[in-house]
């Protein structure tokens, strides 16, 4: 059995940490308690990627509010921009256009997709023309961040020769 190093230790703790910091800002709103339903799942289960959501690139998503029943509304996955990828991280946003009236605010909706299922996204708005209103979802995701089930010891994407 291997030990863990104190270097080792706070290096993975600041990674789970961060990551346990980052989820909880996004979990802050009040959401739906059924987030692993069938239908969350369905697109879950092939990760939320830039490769993923590149697929859906000019397709039409129903999005509806967690506090309004009666707001739904259709957009367009009309961009998908790979910001900064590297090995350890895939950074990307999604711009989607509504219509010119939308009611559609800053905030987590849910977003419906025949074949993508259900998924919940933070949108703000971008900006507006008479065309529609333009909004964004920004991602930062942690690559390669898994857990040695042989060693039980968290292998961290950072760099091991920081002293």
């Amino acid at each position: 059995m291997q030990m863990l190093t104190r270097r080792k230790f706070f290096i993975s703790s600041a990674v789970v940490v961060t990551s346990l910091g980052i989820d909880s800002l996004v979990r802050a709103s009040p959401l739906p308690t059924t987030p692993n339903s069938p239908q969350e799942r369905k697109f879950l289960e092939n990760d939320q990627n830039y490769k993923n959501f590149l697929a859906y690139q000019g397709e039409v998503f129903i999005v509806s509010s967690f506090d309004d029943q009666n707001l739904s509304e259709e957009v367009e996955l009309v961009e998908v921009v790979d910001t900064w990828g590297t090995d350890q991280l895939d950074q990307f946003w999604l711009r989607f256009k509504a219509l010119p009236t939308s009611a559609l605010e800053k905030g987590v909706y849910h977003f419906e997709h025949a074949q993508a299922g259900t998924i919940r996204l933070w949108i703000e708005p971008a900006w507006s023309n008479e065309n529609g209103r333009y909004f964004e979802a920004h991602f930062t995701l942690l690559k390669n961040f898994l857990l040695s089930q042989s060693q039980n010891e968290a292998v961290s994407p950072l760099r091991e020769d920081i002293s």
